[in-house]
């Protein structure tokens, strides 16, 4: 079970010095990373690539020179074109996070 959607964007992402963009699904208890493929007539698909639980992750903030980064601790680099888009990610990863803990004590 991965709980509720709580959000989903297009990031571009550096792992191994590579960069790819990823969708990114954002559940209560799953962070899910897809790639992006269209259809011949035009409609976007998700092809599965990787998923954590929400608990096993860890965040930092901010991260690099941009100011539009931050860390999932799995060694992923996200980046985003908006500080808006930032803030509400790393908001609703750092409420996840928190209601783990308190949860799990």
């Amino acid at each position: 079970e991965q709980g509720q959607l709580i959000r989903q964007d297009e990031f571009l992402l550096t792992f191994r010095k590579k960069k790819c963009y990823r969708h990114i699904f954002l559940f209560q208890d799953l962070i899910l990373f897809s790639k992006t493929r269209k259809t011949d007539v035009g409609n976007d698909t998700y092809i599965y690539k990787q998923s954590f639980k929400t608990s096993d992750i860890g965040m930092t903030h901010n991260s690099g020179d941009s100011g539009l980064c931050f860390e999932i601790w799995f060694r992923r680099r996200k980046s985003q074109d908006t500080r808006e888009v930032k803030e509400n990610w790393t908001r609703d990863l750092e409420r996840i996070l928190w209601e783990q803990a308190v949860h799990n004590r």
